[in-house]
């Protein structure tokens, strides 16, 4: 014997498990995007970190060069080695920054930091032309 309203029923669980589906799959969705977020993050994190490391190790030997140096072109280095110390320690704190930044202020971080890198590359530059 047949089940009364048995399209009602079949329609009523065929909307439901849709209803599931559909938020299954957004959150899905949702998580994936999460995880995307969290593996760019800890890439940029790693290339940062080489980046102040190789930026570390050139100001070092700019202080080498400086104590080799005669005492004409020993001002200019000194003063430009400063420069460059002051730029890396702000590019050091916007680093830091990074490191505790929100998600939300992710894309607003990785311009300001690609910003700041630029800076001091050029200032790099400037002085080894």
């Amino acid at each position: 014997m047949p089940i009364k309203n048995s399209k009602n029923l079949k329609k009523t669980v065929k909307s439901n498990w849709t209803e599931d589906r559909d938020s299954i799959n957004k959150s899905y969705k949702k998580a994936k995007n999460r995880v995307d977020e969290l593996t760019d993050h800890e890439k940029m994190e790693t290339d940062i970190r080489n980046k102040l490391a190789k930026i570390r190790a050139k100001i070092e030997s700019i202080k080498a060069d400086i104590k080799t140096t005669s005492n004409e072109q020993k001002a200019n280095l000194e003063a430009d080695q400063k420069k460059l110390e002051q730029k890396y320690s702000e590019l050091r704190a916007k680093f830091s920054d990074f490191r505790a930044s929100a998600q939300d202020k992710w894309e607003s971080f990785k311009q300001s930091f690609s910003d700041a890198f630029e800076d001091l590359s050029t200032s790099f530059k400037d002085i080894f032309k």
